[in-house]
């Protein structure tokens, strides 16, 4: 009695570990989640990211003010960008292919007999 209490989610369905499929209605809300975190990620990402480039500005700006060292400082900000957009750009992929793996997933849970996907 325990366990399976424990195996239903807050509103009485069954959870779909093994058990009963999911109702429509999780199967729903569960897409919503996947949206909603896919949303928030991507754009915590963009602020962040935002925000990285606002501050690393800072110190090249005061550099590229000597000139001897102007040309050299703009290169090195090019390559510290460079990098930063890279990261910035494999959180996003990650972000959306961890996406499409819920949504298969999901798409599995809804039609557990179906292997034409």
């Amino acid at each position: 009695m325990m366990q399976e209490s424990m195996n239903r989610s807050d509103n009485g369905a069954a959870a779909s570990d093994g058990g009963q499929p999911m109702s429509r209605l999780s199967i729903q809300q569960a897409r919503g989640l996947v949206d909603l975190i896919q949303d928030t990620v991507a754009g915590t990402v963009d602020a962040i990211e935002d925000t990285h480039q606002a501050i690393a500005r800072q110190p090249f700006a005061l550099l590229e003010r000597v000139r001897p060292i102007a040309a050299p400082v703009r290169l090195i900000e090019q390559i510290e960008r460079g990098i930063a957009g890279g990261v910035y750009q494999s959180i996003r992929g990650v972000n959306g292919l961890v996406g499409d793996l819920a949504t298969r997933v999901l798409d599995g849970v809804e039609k557990p007999g179906d292997s034409s996907s």
